[in-house]
């Protein structure tokens, strides 16, 4: 009985990253991730009821943010792995071009 709510309920565990950078009432700048369900939608997320959202900065650091105290959220879009691999047309690589 256990082992099947388990299996059911897996999906609902799965969390995606979606990078953002995030400006708050303080005038602080946090440039990271949000933790999100993979099952739902970023906007649906972010409208929805909750109070916090997991954020994590690329520093590692993961925390909850209070949506009353964000003024702005800025999705960035990143490029797809493939893209970064093939960079290289002479010269001198930079990975953060």
């Amino acid at each position: 009985m256990f082992e099947r709510n388990r299996v059911d309920n897996m999906v609902q565990s799965q969390q995606v990253g979606v990078p953002a950078e995030v400006a708050l009432d303080d005038g602080t700048l946090l440039r990271g991730r949000f933790l999100m369900p993979a099952t739902r939608p970023v906007h649906e997320v972010l409208n929805g009821p909750g109070l916090f959202l997991e954020f994590q900065t690329y520093g590692g650091e993961t925390s909850l943010i209070a949506k009353a105290t964000m003024r702005s959220i800025k999705l960035i879009a990143v490029p797809p792995a493939q893209q970064l691999k093939g960079g290289r047309t002479g010269g001198e690589f930079d990975p953060y071009t």
